[in-house]
């Protein structure tokens, strides 16, 4: 009885091993080969420049669909076997931002994200604003940085985020400085994604606001701001969007859909 309450004990350590052996193996092989024996003609990824092996290489690109992902690197990281994730360490550039952290995919098949690092300028992610349709009324320019600590994505959706934005210096170009923002990223209940985000300082704005992008791609946004001077630009600006309240809050929503 013993013994057998000590082979159960010993067998998911032995399992372990075995697929990390197993995955050694095959991440040795080179990288071109393993592609060229697993794409398919109805495959739409098509990565170009491939070097190195499954355990650590780069890509030049890797175009999916309408997407194309450059200047990518990997290299595995075996201790998330024990977390039951096949996780590698990567880089890459997408649309504008450089992406740095932990990616991988676990044993239910969700690709899993933790301490993934982001920084773009808003004025190099001119298509990617362009598809959400969201109205803005000049180009809108300031570093982004996005630190996300969890994100698990299932069946092409996220089912956990967990995470902070910071905008610094943001602006729309010709018309006013709107100073820098602060935000946060969750999951709402009904799996929805919601950044809330407010100023980080009190010199230039008042207010807060919240975005939220629900699972059928539709998005919702709430601005509520008061500029701090009455004679600066940012509130000749808030006087062409709108009325303001008693308190002197202009709050601007907008809706439309992620193409």
């Amino acid at each position: 009885m013993q013994q057998a309450a000590a082979r159960a004990r010993i067998w998911p350590y032995v399992l372990i091993l075995c697929l990390a052996f197993s995955g050694f193996v095959v991440a040795l092989v080179p990288i071109r080969v393993i592609w060229e024996q697993v794409r398919t003609p109805q495959m739409e990824v098509q990565p170009s420049g491939l070097r190195g092996t499954l355990w650590q290489g780069s890509a030049d690109w890797v175009e999916w669909q309408t997407h194309s992902v450059q200047a990518v690197r990997w290299s595995f990281h075996p201790w998330g076997l024990l977390r039951g994730v096949w996780e590698y360490q990567v880089a890459l550039q997408y649309e504008g931002a450089s992406v740095t952290g932990f990616a991988g995919i676990s044993l239910s098949g969700a690709i899993r994200g933790r301490d993934l690092q982001a920084q773009a300028l808003l004025q190099d992610m001119n298509a990617l604003m362009n598809q959400s349709a969201i109205y803005l009324p000049a180009v809108v320019q300031g570093d982004l940085q996005v630190d996300l600590a969890e994100l698990v994505i299932a069946d092409a959706w996220p089912i956990a985020l967990q995470g902070q934005l910071v905008l610094s210096s943001l602006g729309l170009v010709g018309l006013a400085e709107l100073g820098d923002w602060q935000g946060q990223l969750s999951q709402t209940g009904d799996q929805s994604v919601m950044l809330q985000f407010a100023p980080a300082a009190d010199d230039l704005l008042q207010g807060e606001g919240q975005w939220i992008l629900t699972p059928d791609q539709t998005w919702e946004l709430t601005l509520k701001i008061r500029p701090v001077q009455t004679d600066s630009e940012i509130s000749v600006l808030a006087d062409l969007l709108g009325t303001a309240d008693q308190q002197g809050y202009l709050t601007i929503t907008q809706q439309g859909k992620w193409r």
